[in-house]
């Protein structure tokens, strides 16, 4: 069973060189798999080492012998792939504040593309998104329901802003509502600020404005 030559694979996430062999006797091409595909779709084990043929893919071509192989891949990350419905989340605010750099809106811009600019404003900043986490062996994706990756941005670690929970109907409309409510929030703060130069004269010396800038006292 001499080699002839080898081709890379993409199994799990990870690009995988294999040899190709050819049996002159049966004439006929063959891939070997990988021990851990030999051992999910073959049920082979170490004690069956004597038995090659096992995990050999055959074709009557090169090409054909490496479209079968990439039907076996398939079925294999088919047969290990574990995926859950999540809600992804993050919530940021412009805030500068020693030791709150985190919240810091030039980080936020740096980190989650769209969300903002260098700060020379305050606000506060949530959103969500419905993903699948995906694992396929030891790597973990998040996909979009239509199975698109989402942005590197959204995806939770160490020091990401990006945070995943399991989804539920209620905790899904739980970010809906916030969304809702902080809008409304937006537009009452809006509509109460947002005066004409006399007015906020007025407003501003007439100490209308109670805690609302100050805050309750700690």
């Amino acid at each position: 069973m001499p080699k002839i030559g080898n081709h890379a694979f993409e199994i799990a996430g990870k690009t995988v060189l294999l040899d190709i062999s050819y049996f002159k006797k049966e004439k006929k091409f063959a891939i070997k798999m990988p021990e851990n595909m030999a051992r999910t779709l073959r049920g082979w084990s170490p004690a069956d080492a004597d038995k090659y043929k096992m995990i050999d893919v055959f074709g009557p071509t090169e090409d054909e012998t490496v479209s079968a192989f990439e039907k076996e891949i398939k079925a294999y990350e088919a047969a290990v792939t574990k995926s859950d419905k999540v809600i992804l989340y993050a919530v940021a605010g412009s805030s500068a504040e020693p030791g709150a750099e985190r919240t810091d809106l030039e980080k936020i811009a740096r980190e989650l593309a769209n969300w903002g600019r260098t700060p020379e404003w305050i606000g506060l900043l949530v959103k969500h998104r419905i993903a699948y986490r995906t694992l396929v062996e030891e790597r973990v994706s998040y996909r979009d329901e239509d199975g698109g990756e989402v942005p590197y941005s959204w995806r939770p670690g160490k020091d990401s802003l990006a945070h995943a929970i399991e989804w539920t109907p209620e905790r899904e409309q739980f970010f809906v509502s916030l969304k809702s409510q902080l809008e409304r929030m937006v537009a009452r703060a809006v509509e109460f600020l947002d005066k004409k130069p006399d007015e906020m004269t007025l407003f501003i010396d007439s100490r209308q404005g109670g805690t609302l800038l100050t805050g309750p006292g700690k």
